[in-house]
């Protein structure tokens, strides 16, 4: 199977299972109480259990049905309570023994918020739509997503398959389809990040072939990266005993003692100690390098897939087509030439893609010669043509030396448009391709991600403007931890943009600066200066815009660092005090990437000076005596 690693991941994170109906007996459990088995296991198990002429119930001979219980006068609860039993006795002798079932019992005295909490417990929650007594699911179901930040994974069984698929797009109002078939559909309720939600008919599906569907949408929807987030976590949980005991006492007593020694302030010990966990996991925490492999691999197959497809020049011409939409210059021209170039390019990479049975960076490159062939004979055939235009060839042999320089030349030419070709366009062509999906907009995420921490509220003054009017003794314990180190501000009117550099001891106790914070000023810059070489006093840093005019265009930004621009503003001044909280702050830079600006700024500023006037070279020297 595709993607085992992946799918065992999977799989364990959604064994633990919910399942909620109103059919079990109540004289089995109170109301509203859980069944609870260990190690519980699906055979086939359909999702409502349903006594059939198959049924063999706990302590009965063979050949008992649910003919001879009707005929002892059993009611439909008790028949459904010894159901329940002989169920949870098959799933304790199936071959899934990982799965973990809890059934809960529904009926009219059970609130809906008993329910939300029961599902909020699970990963994978297992419910029938029509609970009885006038109850559907689905208002719970919406009701509980509202509330998680876990992920989840509901399962909305019945028998009216089209009447509840309806209630779903009345109740959830926002709605990402990802399957939607006669007897299934499955949907991402937009409001909850990346949960998903069936919808079966009962026939249709048992528990094993829930989670195989689940593991299948997961993998296509979400991918292979946000499984290696699982595995931390289910890594972490393993090793909780290893990690618990680093931190027990009498360690907990000599952190103490240094914090103490350190003067660590009361407020800061909760970061401190956030610091040194995250460290310690960080330190003994890794996922499978198998998790990568099959992150390649499901790469790989959707690129194949995509080249094999009947319809591959249609999505490659779209793929170009967008590029060009992203990309100036002559990265932009580059792509509209391979656009004009005949389609037998792209069946020529598929052939070698399929001789090759790999496909990795080399391969790729290899397997577009053709088209860096077809490039430079067709800008030669051009240049020639119109130097020599219909000369015949001994008129061209007889200025073979001007035609081998203007050949060479061209070739010099179309060679450094492929080399760009590799570097640049090819990464972005094959990403936009594999992604069928604006790709070129995940930019921002991707920054954001890798470097910034974000601020909900990005007002300053919010913070700030209470501290305006307060005694200096006062004013050093409210400003503390209210600017960082790698805070970034700015007033977008003025495209001016501020970066703290003040270290992260004094940004904490302002009152050892006699409340002066240093800042280098940047400014908002054109994509134009990325391609610069810049001066050794210059740093550019890519900032995620969240400030933009329209609020779903999502895109970067270029702070340019002056790095001989420092600024510093003295909170213990009135005015200057009012003037900072005037400031947004969106972000604060990553603590790595400012110290690696700061670096820059001291190493800019300690330079030795400027070259020799007078004494260039020994040469030099020696002419001074002589």
């Amino acid at each position: 199977m595709d993607y085992e690693h992946c799918r065992k991941i999977l799989r364990k994170y959604f064994s633990n299972i919910t399942y909620i109906d109103d059919k079990f007996d109540t004289d089995l459990v109170e109301t509203g109480k859980e069944i609870v088995s260990k190690d519980i296991v699906p055979d086939d198990m359909p999702l409502d259990v349903e006594i059939g002429p198959d049924f063999v119930p706990v302590g009965e001979g063979d050949g008992a049905s649910a003919d001879t219980f009707a005929q002892t006068g059993k009611t439909e609860q008790e028949l459904s309570a010894i159901a329940l039993m002989n169920t949870l006795q098959k799933l304790n002798k199936g071959k899934l023994s990982s799965i973990n079932l809890m059934p809960v019992i529904y009926d009219e005295t059970v609130s809906d918020q008993f329910i939300v909490e029961k599902t909020m417990e699970a990963n994978l929650t297992v419910i029938d739509w029509d609970l009885g007594h006038g109850k559907t699911a689905l208002p719970i179901i919406k009701d509980m997503l509202d509330q998680a930040a876990r992920l989840k994974v509901v399962v909305v069984y019945t028998k009216g398959y089209p009447e509840a698929r309806k209630s779903a797009e009345e109740i959830f109002d926002k709605i990402e389809y990802i399957k939607d078939e006669k007897q299934v559909m499955c949907f991402q309720y937009t409001n909850q990040s990346k949960s998903l939600v069936f919808i079966v008919d009962k026939q249709y599906l048992n528990i094993e072939n829930i989670l195989d569907e689940v593991e299948e949408i997961f993998i296509q929807k979400n991918g292979i990266m946000p499984v290696a987030v699982l595995e931390i976590s289910d890594k972490l949980q393993e090793k909780s005993g290893d990690i618990f005991g680093a931190f027990c006492k009498p360690f907990e007593d000599a952190y103490f003692m240094q914090m103490f020694y350190s003067e660590i302030m009361d407020n800061e010990i909760s970061n401190c100690l956030s610091d040194f966990i995250i460290r310690k996991i960080y330190s003994d925490i890794h996922v499978e390098k198998v998790l990568g492999k099959e992150l390649l691999t499901s790469k790989k197959n959707t690129l194949i897939g995509i080249l094999e497809s009947s319809d591959s020049d249609y999505k490659i011409q779209g793929c170009i087509n967008q590029l060009q939409n992203g990309m100036s210059g002559n990265n932009a021209n580059l792509l509209r030439l391979q656009g004009q170039l005949e389609k037998d390019i792209y069946r020529t990479v598929v052939g070698n893609l399929r001789k090759n049975q790999e496909i990795s960076w080399n391969k790729i490159i290899q397997s577009f010669k053709p088209l860096y062939k077809q490039l430079k004979k067709q800008r030669e055939s051009e240049k020639l043509e119109e130097i020599f235009g219909d000369k015949g060839a001994e008129f061209k042999g007889a200025l073979g030396e001007i035609y081998k320089k203007i050949s060479d030349g061209i070739s010099k030419e179309v060679d450094a448009e492929i080399d760009n070709y590799k570097k640049e366009v090819m990464p972005l062509f094959l990403q936009t391709l594999i992604s069928q999906k604006d790709f070129l907009k995940s930019l921002p995420e991707l920054v954001e991600n890798l470097k910034f921490h974000k601020y909900e509220n990005v007002d300053l003054g919010s913070y700030l403007r209470d501290g305006i009017g307060l005694e200096s003794y006062k004013k050093s314990n409210f400003l503390m931890d209210k600017i960082h180190f790698g805070d970034i501000l700015y007033d977008v009117d003025a495209n001016e943009y501020l970066l703290c550099i003040t270290p992260p001891c004094d940004a904490f106790r302002p009152q050892k600066t006699d409340y002066n914070y240093t800042f280098i000023r940047g400014k908002e810059v054109g994509t134009d200066r990325i391609k610069e070489v810049h001066k050794e006093n210059v740093h550019i840093t890519v900032y995620p815009l969240k400030h933009q005019k329209v609020e779903s265009e999502k895109r970067v930004s270029y702070i340019e660092w002056k790095l001989f621009d420092v600024v510093t503003i003295d909170l213990g001044a009135k005015a200057q005090y009012k003037e900072i909280c005037e400031y947004k702050r969106d972000y604060r830079l990553d603590e790595i990437y400012t110290r690696q600006i700061a670096n820059k700024l001291i190493s800019h500023f300690s330079r030795a000076g400027v070259d020799e006037i007078f004494i260039k070279n020994e040469r030099n020297l020696v002419s001074v005596f002589t």
